[in-house]
């Protein structure tokens, strides 16, 4: 697909970021601080410098290292992949909290993704996928990131495309967020 892409002069980086443009990343969610207050966010707002970024890697070239630039971005996107399947997961009503020693806390990308009740609303490929991307159980790339325990040689583009494809996966639930938006203008 990408070399045909390139043999057309198709801009693969326009392309991507259209594509990103045109799901739930874009809506503007309502979110509630701690404080109670309510504010709205954009999740393509904080993603996009990043995915332009790492859509500009010649992702055929494979075994290809990052350069530090790409690096953030690539570390960037591992970190916000779990508020966006957190935010995702509340918006499919599924359980996104817990009780540790009567305080509440978010539910880690781990807790999140080892859930049962996540098979109810997102496909089990999908599932599979993430799995392998962000827990030991594969990759692990939101630990190993969040951890400091990529170095230089960590960062390939075949791990980036890995990545991108997550991303990809994710931003497809726009039927999630649209049935989430309805039933909040339905209680308004």
């Amino acid at each position: 697909m990408v070399n045909k892409m390139k043999k057309s002069k198709r801009d693969f980086v326009a392309e991507g970021l259209d594509y990103f443009n045109h799901t739930w990343f874009q809506n503007e969610l309502v979110k509630t601080a701690l404080s109670d207050t309510q504010f709205t966010h954009r999740w393509m707002t904080s993603l996009r410098p990043a995915l332009e970024i790492l859509l500009k890697v010649n992702i055929t070239d494979k075994e290809k290292l990052l350069t530090p630039e790409e690096q953030m971005a690539f570390d960037q996107l591992a970190v916000k992949f779990e508020g966006l399947l957190r935010d995702l997961c509340g918006m499919a009503g599924l359980t996104t909290i817990k009780v540790r020693e009567d305080q509440t806390v978010n539910k880690d990308v781990n807790e999140l993704l080892q859930s049962p009740e996540l098979q109810t609303k997102f496909k089990k490929d999908d599932l599979d996928f993430w799995l392998y991307t962000f827990t030991a159980c594969g990759y692990n790339i939101r630990n190993n990131v969040a951890h400091a325990f990529y170095y230089d040689h960590n960062y390939t583009v075949a791990l980036s495309n890995i990545l991108l494809v997550a991303y990809v996966r994710l931003a497809k639930y726009n039927d999630i967020v649209r049935k989430a938006m309805k039933i909040s203008e339905i209680q308004k």
